[in-house]
């Protein structure tokens, strides 16, 4: 998304990662995703991915718990971010 907002088309930004040529399909789509959703959501989700993982980690919180809140969480922020 933040590639895009600087101007660059996403068939063009597979080099500027390292991709292959094959990429350029996938980074399409990927883009076209992330423009539904407000670089607030972005962070929000990073941030809920970073708490998962917290949770994994350092608590005694189930993984499979874990892992459902993760999911519960990023879909209330995309719904939230739409």
């Amino acid at each position: 998304k933040v590639i895009k907002e600087e101007g660059k088309a996403p068939e063009n930004f597979a080099a500027d990662f390292g991709y292959s040529e094959k990429m350029s399909f996938k980074l399409k789509n990927a883009a076209r995703d992330a423009a539904r959703i407000s670089m607030k959501g972005i962070t929000e989700c990073i941030e809920a991915f970073d708490e998962c993982d917290a949770n994994l980690k350092f608590s005694r919180m189930n993984e499979k718990t874990a892992i459902e809140q993760l999911v519960t969480n990023l879909a209330v922020i995309i719904e939230r971010s739409r």
